[in-house]
């Protein structure tokens, strides 16, 4: 039969160690992934956000775009001053 080995004081502490050092780094991996996915939902949310404000930005355009083109019909070319709210017609 063979014979008991047992480790040294020393031996066992070696290995204990490293099993605690890869349970650490399993954990500091396991929080960077938690951290991963929350930047993630932050970058679609960030997103999202432009999209929205894109979306917006272009709607004004067509309003700016459709009012001009409203006041040119009615009022022809000029000059608009929103100092005092006074329309000069363009000298044809």
């Amino acid at each position: 039969m063979n014979d008991v080995i047992k480790f040294t004081d020393e031996e066992l502490r070696a290995i204990k160690t490293l099993q605690e050092s890869y349970q650490e780094k399993l954990i500091m991996f396991g929080q960077l992934n938690i951290e991963r996915i929350s930047i993630e939902q932050a970058i679609k949310s960030i997103n999202e956000s432009e999209n929205k404000l894109r979306e917006e930005y272009l709607k004004l355009q067509e309003d700016e775009s459709k009012l001009l083109s409203d006041l040119s019909t009615k009022y022809g070319d000029g000059t608009l001053s929103l100092k005092d709210g006074t329309f000069t017609p363009q000298n044809k």
